[in-house]
């Protein structure tokens, strides 16, 4: 771990990262080099502990071993979503929930939303390139070369 992950993690155990801290902590993992977990913890994290996960590796990320509110009538955690902005656009998608034992615990998960403008550039370059996009709801999933290879 590097000087700057230790310094993030002094840093959320007395108050809630910032919207740009949490930019570049999930733009710039290299320079932080935080460990990043594969699996859920085995038990209740403490208040302020920090994880980076791969969501592609880690299914049950969220399986954190503490109890939280349920939705009525429902087996399902009530999770409060947010879109958070850096300059007036939207950045970061968050989840909040809320600990059903302990009122003032609360779990905070964040990921980077993918950058409109950049989106558009890679579907230009899709476009010249000749590739087949395969959407759903609007959204590319992947996109498939002419001759077969992934893009």
């Amino acid at each position: 771990m590097t000087d700057r992950w230790n310094e993030i993690l002094r840093t959320g155990q007395g108050r809630w990262l910032s919207v740009s801290e949490l930019e570049d902590i999930l733009k710039n993992t290299s320079l932080f080099s935080p460990p990043i977990s594969t699996s859920p913890p085995t038990s209740a994290p403490n208040s302020g502990a920090l994880f980076v996960y791969d969501r592609s590796q880690t299914r049950n990320y969220k399986d954190d071993q503490i109890t939280w509110v349920r939705k009525k009538n429902s087996h399902k955690v009530r999770e409060d979503h947010v879109k958070l902005r850096i300059d007036g656009v939207n950045r970061i998608s968050g989840c909040y929930v809320h600990s059903a034992t302990t009122s003032s615990m609360h779990r905070r998960t964040y990921h980077l939303l993918p950058n409109e403008e950049e989106e558009r550039a890679l579907e230009e370059v899709r476009r010249e390139l000749g590739v087949e996009q395969k959407a759903k709801n609007g959204v590319v999933n992947r996109a498939v070369m002419k001759d077969g290879t992934n893009f």
